[in-house]
């Protein structure tokens, strides 16, 4: 409702009750004026977001057939009685303020109320049928131990390899078999899975979003010229093109994508960006997403590229124009990235006419897109290896996205690589821009150079000098890294100048590790040594929170340590990532257990990450920021020999099993489906399967009014419902099984119906496999379909046969308890 109406909602973090205490997240909170048609009610009102107040209400349509309304009651809703969704609660302030006195009684159980918005119903009214149900399921949740053991997994330093990523990935398969090099641009296809082909047309669905959005541009004039002029630039560019009249509504596969405005104040480029939806599908429908493969994660480790940005003398910051839409869309998956919009400005009360794009490019907003983009980069680098390998290794490792964040020692080498990099994208047909450096003669160069130069944002035109570095704040005059604290937190951004020749070529590197029952994390130090002066800085630190359920000190320690050890391979190295299961192998793994001291908690300062620390104090904090004294002298204190011990107690919490769960009940509501509604009306299989192709035939005959299907059904028409009705009722009992054969994963060994070797024929259905595969014998003989036992369907069928054959023979079916 808030996009509908144009309100910006505040981002809050917090959430409200109701029955039973069950909490809801808010997406935040919102602040407008609401009113009377008359205007004797005004007031200002803050409203909580939430993605869903209630279900509809009344919960359903009420008969109204035989009660008369007199004329003088003005109703606030004149369709009270009709359900629907709620979109707004007022608090119980609000409400008994545009409550009056009046009251009109239509009968003993219907009454309504004056209010200052109209007359409100209120009582009790019969229903219409319905066909809601309910049910209870029990979910079987994994324990927090588990579940954090997978967020361990998982995210860790956030310098883990990704585990998705192998060399028989499908999308880099498809990528790298599809890729083609046309016009200076590259032509990629999406990388589709199996199912592609189940992909149904949701225009009905972008539709509804269309009309949403047309109504937040109607009231907001300057976000639709804003809108109008980029869908005209997208058109100008290529981005886009119209689709013709008579290919709008051919039968094949299509998506269309829904799409709404973006507004960020304050940035450099454009300020409003349309945002496409891939994710949106109709109803037990699979989206766009569902069906792509979302590709390895090729990104360079974030911390590789921060840390090396800190170690250059020279920063360089650049990113690509437009990067996604660089990148060609072969023809054939064109029509599955279609969109909604108008060329025209109707009026209020006018008929809205709707025109079809589709985009010509790859578009941010599907899965796959990040990939496309990262693998068509490294791809394309990859053929000025031996003619540029400095430029195409910084290419390489430290492209993030479309920001290309890096430096070299020397203003020289900086000129060097940023020129060579700039004209090895631009044969991509990339344009390197925004570039910016710490260092005003580069600048300088590159301007005279034609290079797209970056002091242009309206912050720097105020007299700053501020941009962002992969979302952080860089002064590039100052050569500072800033937060946005209450005193404005500054951090040197070089730690390292290696271009110095008094600095010693022994550089220490530092890593300190703490842990509390509160939290437990590492920060790491680089230590130089420059003529009689020793400079020590803090390079990065990495903190975690300790779990909500009670883990143990020892543990805690351990994954504190697990962390120094990771963040010291990163730091030390900043190359390939190290993979081990184990905690206590990696740390041996990771480093040499003699380099492992005790430090005290006064002179460590990771104990600030384990405890905590106001940021008042953190500014000002010189043990952070620079390291402890010793750091500065030639000795490191003496080793302490003797730890305090822990009790024995401490540990047998490690002992102990974990196979305890929690188990948690859910109560859901859901309507009778057209699959099951067809089964009540009938149990006679050919009756059903008859109707259904007369179903089958009244949809084709209304998508094609020109080429009408008449006379008796064929055979052809049979099949396709029974079809149909297969896979539903396998969809019903099997789905896990059938979701992980089209994605071409093997099915869960708790399957019932794993040792049937169970596979998807060339229509999507569920067959027997196994050795009779080698016979003579007829295909449906062979894999015969698999239907579960308890199914009515099932029950069905096996009567028609039974019948049909008078119980002397009949087809083999596999019946799954």
């Amino acid at each position: 409702m808030c996009d509908f109406l144009g309100i910006a909602i505040e981002k809050i973090n917090s959430s409200v009750s109701g029955l039973n205490s069950l909490k809801q997240n808010l997406k935040g909170k919102a602040n407008t004026l609401i009113f009377n048609k008359s205007g004797t009610f005004r007031e200002n009102v803050e409203f909580f977001v939430t993605e869903k107040i209630t279900g509809l209400t009344p919960s359903v349509t009420l008969d109204v057939s035989e009660i008369k309304i007199p004329e003088f009651l003005e109703l606030s809703d004149p369709y009270f009685y009709e359900a629907k969704e709620i979109h707004a609660l007022l608090n119980a302030d609000i409400f008994f303020r545009i409550i009056k006195d009046n009251v009109y009684k239509v009968n003993k159980e219907l009454l309504f109320r004056e209010t200052e918005f109209g007359w409100i119903a209120g009582g009790r009214l019969q229903g219409t049928n319905t066909n809601n149900f309910s049910c209870y399921f029990l979910k079987d949740n994994d324990s927090v131990d588990d579940t954090l053991k997978l967020f361990f997994e998982l995210e860790y330093l956030g310098i883990k390899d990704d585990p998705c990523y192998r060399k028989d990935d499908q999308a880099m398969n498809i990528f790298k078999e599809t890729v083609q090099y046309n016009n200076n641009r590259y032509v990629v296809e999406l990388p589709f899975r199996k199912h592609w082909n189940e992909l149904s047309n949701n225009i009905s669905v972008a539709k509804q979003r269309f009309q949403k959005l047309w109504g937040r541009l109607r009231r907001d004039k300057t976000l639709y010229t804003q809108y109008k002029e980029t869908i005209q630039d997208y058109l100008n560019q290529g981005i886009i093109e119209k689709v013709n009249d008579t290919e709008i509504n051919v039968h094949k596969p299509m998506y269309y994508l829904p799409h709404q405005a973006i507004k960020k104040e304050g940035r450099v480029t454009t300020s409003t960006r349309i945002v496409f939806d891939a994710a949106s599908h109709q109803a037990n429908e699979l989206s766009l997403n569902d069906c792509l493969w979302p590709g390895p994660n090729l990104n360079p480790n974030l911390l590789d590229v921060l840390i090396n940005f800190r170690l250059n003398r020279v920063a360089i910051s650049s990113d690509i124009r437009q990067a996604f839409l660089q990148i060609c869309l072969a023809d054939k998956h064109k029509d599955f990235v279609r969109f909604l919009w108008t060329d025209s400005n109707p009026r209020i009360g006018e008929k809205l006419t709707l025109q079809v794009y589709r985009f010509n490019r790859v578009i941010f907003g599907v899965n796959s897109s990040p990939f496309l983009l990262a693998a068509t980069i490294k791809y394309h680098i990859e053929k000025y290896n031996e003619i540029h390998p400095i430029t195409v290794q910084h290419l390489d490792s430290f492209m993030y996205v479309d920001d290309w964040i890096t430096g070299q020692d020397t203003r020289e080498e900086a000129l060097f690589i940023s020129r060579h990099a700039k004209n090895i994208m631009k044969e991509a047909g990339m344009e390197m821009r925004k570039w910016i450096s710490n260092d005003t003669v580069l600048m300088a160069q590159w301007a005279a150079e034609g290079f797209d130069t970056h002091p242009m944002d309206a912050s720097i035109r105020l007299g700053t000098n501020k941009t962002k570095v992969l979302g952080m704040a860089w002064q590039t005059l100052d050569d500072c890294l800033t937060l946005d604290t209450k005193d404005n937190l500054r951090i040197p951004r070089l730690v390292l100048d290696s271009t110095n020749d008094e600095v010693s070529d022994l550089i220490e590197i530092h890593i300190f590790c703490d842990a509390s029952k509160l939290a437990y994390g590492a920060a790491a130090y680089v230590k130089v040594r420059k003529q009689n002066e020793v400079l020590v800085n803090l390079i990065t630190s990495k903190t975690r929170v300790a779990p909500l359920k009670a883990v143990t000190l020892p543990r805690l320690e351990l994954l504190g340590a697990l962390v120094a050890a990771r963040l010291s391979s990163r730091v030390q190295e900043i190359v390939r990532k190290k993979k081990e299961c184990k905690v206590v192998q990696e740390i041996s793994k990771l480093t040499d257990p003699d380099s492992w001291f005790h430090c005290s908690g006064q002179d460590n300062p990771s104990d600030f990450l384990s405890r905590g620390l106001s940021v008042d104090t953190l500014i000002s904090n010189n043990k952070w920021w620079t390291g402890p004294a010793f750091l500065r002298t030639d000795e490191l204190p003496k080793t302490v020999s003797e730890c305090t011990e822990l009790n024995e107690v401490d540990y047998l919490p490690e002992l102990k099993s974990k196979d305890s769960k929690e188990h948690t009940v859910l109560t859901l509501n859901f309507n009778q489906t057209f699959f099951d509604h067809l089964l009540s009306r009938s149990n006679k299989f050919l009756t059903i399967v008859r109707v259904l192709s007369f179903l089958y035939r009244f949809l084709f005959n209304i998508r094609n009014p020109t080429n009408k299907k008449t006379g008796p059904l064929t055979s052809d028409e049979m099949k396709e419902a029974e079809i149909y009705l297969m896979k539903q009722v396998q969809l019903s009992s099997f789905y896990k099984e059938i979701r992980a054969m089209q994605n071409g994963v093997g099915i869960c060994n708790k399957s019932k119906i794993l040792n049937l070797s169970p596979f998807l024929d060339d229509k999507g259905i569920i067959r027997v496999g196994g050795r009779l595969k080698h016979s003579r014998l007829p295909y449906s003989s062979k894999h015969p379909i698999l239907l579960p036992a308890k199914s009515k369907l099932t029950i069905i069928i096996v009567k028609y046969y039974h019948e049909k054959y008078f119980s002397s023979w009949a087809p083999t079916f596999t019946l799954s308890g």
